[in-house]
C-alpha cells in the first residue's frame, strides 16, 4: 500500500487507521509530501489573502495547515519501520518546527536512509520566503560516519548548512543544494569530502562570486548550477564531467581539464540572452571541441550578427535553440546549422510568432545539412516559419522526421520540457481551465491544418511529418 493510499484509508473507520500502520510497515519510502495529504484538496492560491494585495498570504490559514501536517507526519514516523530507504519532507516549515524535523529525520537516519530529500521552500506561486536567519539548520550532528556512510542522494531546500562537515558522507553520489547560503570555501569542503560524488545541482545558492570544481580524483559526471549569481568566474576542471548545466548572468568560463564533457546547456537572464549567442559564436566551439550537445536559449543579438562563417563545431550532433526574441528571424540562425556538419537532431522552441522575415535575406540553396531529425515547438504557421521549414525540406540529405509541435513548450532543469497545465499552474478553476484547453486544442488544431496543407507538397519523398 503506497503512503497515497494508506493516508484515504486511515479515514474509513476506527480499524483501518490501525490496519494502515501494519501495511505501512512494509514499505522502504516516505514520501512526506503536504500533496501526499491532501491530495487534490491543497492549492496554494489558498493561501494568498488578496484583500491586502496580491502577495499578502492569509497566516492563520498557513499555522492551521501546518498543524495538521505536523500531526500527520507524526503519526508517520510513530510506525516502526524495519528499513527506511529513502526519506523526503516537502512543506513550508521554518526553524520554530526544528525540534519536530530533527526527530523525523533522526527516526530516517537510525533506520538507515539512503535517499534524504528536505524540501522545506514555499511550494510553486508561494510569494513569500524567509530568510535565513528564519531557516531550518540541517541536523549534521545527527549522522555518524557509520550512517552517513550510507547516504548516497542528499537534497537540501531552504535550510542553513552551518559549520557542516561532509566527511562522514563519504558515500555521497548526488549532493543538490538550493536556496542555500553556501561559498567557495565550504564546496571546496565537500568535493574533497566525497570522493564518490557524481552530481552536483547548486540552485539560487547565494555567496558564490566565483565557482571552482576541481580536483584530480573527482568523479562528478553533472553539475548544474541555476541562478547562483556568479559575478566573475567558473572554473572547471574535471576530467569525468560529461554534463553542464547553467542558468544565471553572463560569467566568464574556465575549463581547464574537460575532456568528456559533450553536454552544455546554457540559458542567460533575460536582460542578457544575447550573451550565450555571442559564446557560442566566440570560443564555444574551441573552449570544448569534443561537445556533442548544445543547448542554448537566444533572444536580441544586440547587434551581434551572425557570421556567415563560423569556428567549425565538429562533434556537434544536437543542436536545440530556446528562441525567446520577437525580433529574430529564424535565417539568423542557418549560419550555426552550416558550422556543424554532423549535425544529426535540430530543435527550436519558438516563444513569440517568427512573423517577419524581410530584414534578413533568405539563403541560398545548398543541399549540405546531415540533419535526420528536425523538432519544431511554437510552431503557429506564419509565412516565415513555412518557408523557413520548406527551405529545410529542400536543403536536408537524410532527413528522415520532422515533428511540429504548435503548442509552446516550457523548460526547466528539474522537468525539462513541460506543457503549462491551466489548473494547476496558473491557478484557474476547473472550469476556466477546462474552457482554456478546449480553446487550446481549437487553435492547435486550427494551425495543424493549415502547416499540413502549405507543408504537404513540398515533403521529400520518404520523410515522416508528424505532429505531436
Amino acid at each position: 500500500m503506497s503512503l497515497r493510499e494508506a493516508v484515504r484509508t486511515s479515514i474509513l473507520s476506527r480499524r483501518w487507521r490501525y490496519c494502515w500502520k501494519t501495511s505501512l510497515k512494509l514499505s522502504r519510502s516516505l514520501n512526506l509530501d503536504v500533496f501526499v495529504m491532501r491530495e487534490s484538496n491543497y492549492q496554494t492560491k489558498m493561501f494568498y489573502d488578496y484583500r491586502y494585495g496580491p502577495l499578502m498570504y492569509n497566516r492563520n490559514l498557513l499555522l492551521e495547515e501546518r498543524r495538521k501536517f505536523v500531526q500527520w507526519v507524526d503519526q508517520i514516523m510513530k510506525v516502526d519501520y524495519p528499513v527506511i530507504d529513502s526519506f523526503r519532507l516537502s512543506f513550508y516549515l521554518k526553524k520554530e518546527f526544528a525540534h519536530r524535523i530533527d526527530q523525523w529525520i533522526s527516526v530516517a537516519v537510525a533506520k538507515r536512509v539512503q535517499n534524504l530529500v528536505i524540501d522545506l521552500s514555499g511550494l510553486h506561486t508561494f510569494p513569500f520566503s524567509p530568510g535565513d536567519e528564519e531557516l531550518y539548520l540541517f541536523p549534521y550532528w545527527l549522522f555518524t560516519k557509520e550512517t552517513g556512510s550510507l547516504v548516497k542522494c542528499l537534497c537540501l531546500n531552504s535550510c542553513t548548512l552551518g559549520p557542516l562537515d561532509f566527511s562522514c558522507f563519504s558515500s555521497l553520489v548526488d549532493l543538490q543544494l538550493e536556496n542555500i547560503v553556501i561559498n567557495q570555501v565550504d564546496i571546496t569542503k565537500f568535493l574533497s569530502s566525497c570522493p564518490n560524488l557524481e552530481k552536483l545541482v547548486l540552485v539560487d545558492c547565494r555567496k558564490l562570486l566565483d565557482l571552482e570544481i576541481s580536483g584530480r580524483s573527482l568523479k562528478l559526471k553533472y553539475l548544474t548550477v541555476i541562478k547562483c549569481y556568479c559575478e566573475r568566474e567558473i572554473k572547471i576542471d574535471s576530467r569525468n564531467l560529461t554534463r553542464l548545466e547553467y542558468c544565471g548572468k553572463p560569467v566568464k568560463f574556465s575549463f581547464l581539464d574537460v575532456p568528456h564533457l559533450s553536454n552544455v546547456i546554457i540559458h542567460y537572464l533575460r536582460n542578457d540572452l544575447s550573451a550565450g549567442l555571442s559564446y557560442a559564436l566566440g570560443k564555444l566551439s574551441s573552449d570544448l571541441p569534443k561537445m556533442e550537445s548544445l543547448f542554448l536559449t537566444v533572444g536580441r543579438f544586440k547587434g551581434t550578427t551572425i557570421p556567415q562563417q563560423l569556428p567549425l563545431f565538429a562533434n556537434l550532433k544536437k543542436l536545440v535553440l530556446k528562441i525567446v526574441s520577437r525580433e529574430e528571424y529564424l535565417w539568423a540562425f542557418i549560419p550555426l546549422v552550416q558550422a556543424a556538419p554532423y549535425l544529426h537532431t535540430l530543435e527550436l522552441h519558438l516563444y513569440h510568432s517568427a512573423s517577419k522575415c524581410e530584414v534578413l535575406q533568405r539563403p541560398s540553396d545548398a543541399p549540405q545539412f546531415y540533419l535526420k531529425e528536425i523538432v519544431l515547438s511554437g510552431f503557429t504557421a506564419t509565412s516565415h516559419e513555412i518557408e523557413f521549414t520548406k527551405y529545410l525540406f529542400r536543403n536536408c540529405k537524410v532527413l528522415e522526421k520532422i515533428i511540429i509541435d504548435c503548442v509552446q513548450r516550457f523548460y526547466d532543469h528539474k522537468q525539462g520540457f513541460f506543457y503549462i497545465d491551466f489548473h494547476s499552474d496558473y491557478g484557474y478553476s476547473k472550469e476556466k481551465a477546462d474552457r482554456g484547453v478546449k480553446e487550446a486544442a481549437f487553435e492547435k488544431k486550427k494551425i495543424e491544418e493549415q502547416a499540413h496543407e502549405q507543408l504537404v507538397n513540398d515533403l521529400p519523398f520518404g520523410v515522416e511529418l508528424l505532429f505531436v
